[in-house]
């Protein structure tokens, strides 16, 4: 994660401390220095702006399905040269194994003769970090709170206060936590126009709680009817011994820990962290323990669920390593910490219709639950089958840093989302119909509805650059981006001020109507300078531009009229266009307040003329200083050029409300390959191809490249133009083996 982040934006963890996370949010900060060159004259601009991230407001759904088996880890001598398991040959070490008695010996190798081979520990390790998370984000409000100390609000009480509205009054948020509970920041949206809240009439900053604790109502320190089974050589046909999971004897609150996280997390529903979500298990009476030491079963072997050390980060993170390094499942601890770093921060919106994103939501895609390798004890001996690199790594990190690595992982989940907008509103510049236009993208790049690809992709299409992801197919996460390209009905809005001007937003019931809007939903600011210059939506956020030959009546495509509006827009002008064909009517691009750049889906297109633009005139912004001759100069003069430096981006603890803006551009070049690398899974590419021109021909156009030479692209079928569903990811996981 962090050599990702860092591939991208520089030191991308220049700022952090272990109270970065406080409230579960924090703001990125990014220094952008702007040059123009308008007719004879250069101008230089430096902008500081911010990006805030929180780990609340995501709706996320888990799914999840069965099958799945990776060997890594497993005994390197019982592996086949097939990369499964070989029965026969852990048949003759059981055999041959003089710690086993004869009756046991026979009972073990019976069993192999229907043994189901599945072994996934996915959720058993992720409903762990979710509980881990949960404290980290906790400690580091605790950290926060002791360093500010006591202070008082607006009313005169005291406490320990944040200011992330800026004022003393409603926005207010008080530090402090319940013992059972973890603060977050829950933030709205406001901007001079409107206010975008949760509740009718609700302040735009809360503070909200999540609780902290076990993941469902089991107590194994009481009754035996909520402990698993003892693993028991001469009970191994019994049905509970299907799934026999491996633990580390660390004392009683240890084996309870690790016995509520594998009966799944049940108490999720209603929360408002992105991070917990309801997670599979299974029954105690499906599951047997086996202890690394010996037996294990009565009732004092187990602590009361209260007694666990739920707050403490350090504590849990080191049951997870204990855990993973015992069943040697590095590689599913990498896939999950990946998980858990694209459900847990993500970027605050620069308009009102951008705020509705986080409702689309996010689904996450693991294998069901599945302990095969805990059964046999040769299975855990000897040298391990492919160990995972960046698994391994992850062992050795303390909890603090891999707190950082979550949190570094929000701006991975920033470029993607932004991406992902870019990729699907190419298309709606060649289709006016949004699910028509959902229809042809998702056709032309099927990875897009892939869990292990999406994400990744979204970040390749925005950088040009080969994005790594540790996500095999089958598993990962995918982002709903039919629900929020469509739009809907959102509550609540009101006006910001009794002189606010709502006249250009659809209001229905306090809800805001956002169908057939479809807005980049949030500051493309701390990528300006970072973009490839191969998708439209993003064409101002490259390291520049340089327009040439240019004259008062030169007519400009899309890309070029939003380069040179977003270019003066950033120097404090308004650029008025007018289209050259369809409703030829003047209209001036704008930005929301909390952006700067210019919003491009507010460039008037019609896809049924391939829309070109003219430029009327510009005229300079309330509130901005005199900093750049108008439009017309630049025109005159034959030449406008742009070029972005971002100097600096770094993490700051949210206790302001910055906005966040900036701009950016580039010249044409041919449009590389996407490359996604998948560990163990091959490599992806696909080219992003020119949209075709509707006007000439229908869309059957287009070549992918999935590491096989280039083919022809097929029509696009019929029942994906009248129905436009999106294809949502499916776990089409190897077959268990049933020997």
């Amino acid at each position: 994660m962090q050599n990702e982040a860092n591939a991208i934006f520089g030191d991308a963890t220049s700022g952090y401390t272990r109270s970065a996370a406080t409230l579960g949010s924090y703001d990125v900060s990014s220094t952008t220095v702007a040059k123009l060159e308008s007719g004879n004259s250069k101008f230089e601009t430096s902008i500081n702006s911010s990006v805030t991230f929180t780990a609340t407001g995501i709706n996320v759904t888990l799914e999840k399905a069965g099958g799945y088996a990776d060997y890594r880890g497993i005994n390197t001598e019982l592996i086949s040269t097939a990369g499964r398991v070989d029965i026969e040959k852990l048949k003759k070490v059981i055999g041959t194994n003089k710690g086993i008695d004869a009756a046991n010996q026979r009972n073990y190798i019976q069993s192999l003769d229907s043994a189901n081979t599945s072994d996934s520990h996915h959720a058993i390790i992720l409903t762990m970090l979710q509980s881990y998370i949960n404290a980290a984000i906790r400690d580091s409000t605790e950290q926060t709170r002791q360093n500010i100390g006591p202070g008082y609000d607006a009313s005169g009480r005291q406490g320990t206060y944040l200011n992330p509205g800026g004022d003393l009054g409603r926005n207010t948020i008080n530090l402090g936590q319940n013992a059972g509970t973890t603060s977050l920041l829950l933030k709205d949206y406001r901007d001079s126009h409107v206010i975008m809240s949760s509740e009718d009439d609700g302040p735009c900053f809360k503070r909200v709680s999540q609780p902290i604790g076990p993941p469902n109502d089991l107590n194994p320190s009481g009754d035996g009817d909520d402990r698993p089974a003892e693993h028991n050589p001469a009970n191994l046909g019994a049905a509970d011994h299907s799934n026999v999971i491996f633990i580390p004897w660390l004392g009683p609150k240890a084996n309870t820990f690790y016995l509520l996280h594998a009966a799944g997390r049940q108490n999720a529903d209603g929360s408002n962290a992105n991070y917990m979500y309801n997670t599979p298990g299974i029954a105690i009476n499906r599951f047997v323990f086996r202890w690394d030491n010996g037996t294990h079963n009565d009732a004092g072997d187990y602590a009361d669920p209260d007694e666990v050390d739920w707050t403490q980060p350090d504590t849990m993170w080191a049951y997870i390593i204990a855990y993973v390094k015992l069943n040697r499942v590095e590689h599913t601890l990498a896939h999950v910490h990946e998980i858990i770093a694209r459900t847990t921060f993500y970027p605050e919106s620069a308009s009102a219709e951008g705020w509705t994103y986080k409702s689309a939501g996010l689904n996450v895609f693991i294998p069901a639950p599945a302990y095969f390798r805990g059964k046999y004890e040769p299975l855990l001996k000897g040298e391990p089958f492919k160990l995972d690199a960046v698994g391994m790594e992850l062992t050795f990190l303390d909890q603090t840093t891999a707190l950082k690595e979550i949190m570094v992982g929000g701006l991975i989940n920033y470029t993607s989302l932004i991406g992902l907008w870019s990729i699907f509103f190419e298309y709606t510049l060649h289709y006016n119909d949004l699910n028509v236009a959902y229809a042809h993208c998702n056709a032309q790049y099927p990875m897009l509805a892939e869990p292990h690809s999406q994400m990744a992709f979204g970040v390749g299409a925005l950088t040009g650059r080969d994005p790594l992801t540790l996500f095999e197919p089958g598993i990962g996460v995918t982002y709903n981006m039919r629900q929020y390209m469509m739009g809907g009905l959102y509550p609540y809005v009101r006006p910001s001020s009794k002189t606010s001007d709502l006249s250009d937003f659809v209001i229905e019931d306090l809800r805001l109507n956002t169908e057939g809007v479809f807005h980049c939903p949030v500051s493309p600011c701390l990528i300006y300078g970072k973009a490839a210059d191969m998708l439209t939506g993003c064409a101002h956020c490259t390291d520049g531009f340089k327009m040439s030959e240019l004259h008062a009546d030169i007519t400009l495509d899309f890309k070029d009229a939003l380069r040179l509006t977003n270019a003066y827009r950033l120097f404090g002008r308004d650029v008025t266009l007018m289209q050259t064909s369809g409703p030829q009517e003047e209209f001036t691009p704008w930005s929301p307040a909390h952006m700067v750049g210019i919003q491009p889906n507010s460039i008037a297109h019609d896809a049924t003329f391939n829309t070109q633009y003219i430029v009327v005139g510009s005229s300079q912004r309330e509130n901005y200083g005199a900093r750049v001759s108008g439009v017309e100069d630049g025109l005159h003069s034959g030449k406008i050029e742009l070029s972005i430096n971002v100097t600096s981006i770094k993490f700051n603890m949210a206790i302001s409300a910055r906005h966040s803006a900036h701009t950016i551009y580039r010249k044409n070049r041919p449009l590389p390959n996407i490359a996604i690398k998948v560990v163990a899974g091959g490599v992806i590419s696909a080219k992003i191809a020119a949209v075709p021109n509707t006007k000439q021909k229908p869309v059957d156009a287009g070549t992918q490249d999935f590491g096989q030479g280039e083919q022809q692209q097929p029509g696009i079928p019929q029942q994906a133009l009248e129905n436009a569903e999106a294809a949502q990811g499916t776990l089409v996981p190897e077959e268990p083996t049933t020997v």
